[in-house]
């Protein structure tokens, strides 16, 4: 069997792809533990096809598709928790809107932002 890590480009692309979607959920975390759930479901699968491609007997092929899930488990990682991240921004600036929307004092300092 020739193992996927031994093919240096794969191995070095999916840790990229991890890496970038740990720090991405790290990121969603700080708003909120449970908003990350999604994007930690997603890193958890593409470890199994991770492991799938490397712990076991498989062709060439199989090992690449293998490999290539877990990428995409990590892609989606990362829309997931940026995703995540401007859609809760979003209610953010809205609930801050229907706060300050009439204030006299703000419209004074952002009279551009608030029509």
């Amino acid at each position: 069997m020739t193992s996927l890590l031994s093919e240096y480009s794969a191995y070095d692309r999916f840790k990229r792809l991890f890496d970038d979607a740990e720090n991405e959920i790290r990121n969603c975390e700080r708003i909120s533990l449970e908003t990350a759930v999604p994007s930690i479901n997603e890193l958890r699968y593409a470890g199994r096809h991770f492991l799938n491609a490397t712990g076991r007997e498989l062709n060439k092929e199989e090992q690449s598709q293998q490999f290539e899930k877990a990428e995409r488990h990590c892609q989606r990682a990362i829309f997931d928790a940026k995703e995540t991240i401007i859609l809760t921004l979003l209610d953010f600036l809205a609930d801050f809107q229907d706060c300050y929307y009439s204030s006299d004092e703000l419209q004074k300092y952002l009279p551009a932002l608030i029509r």
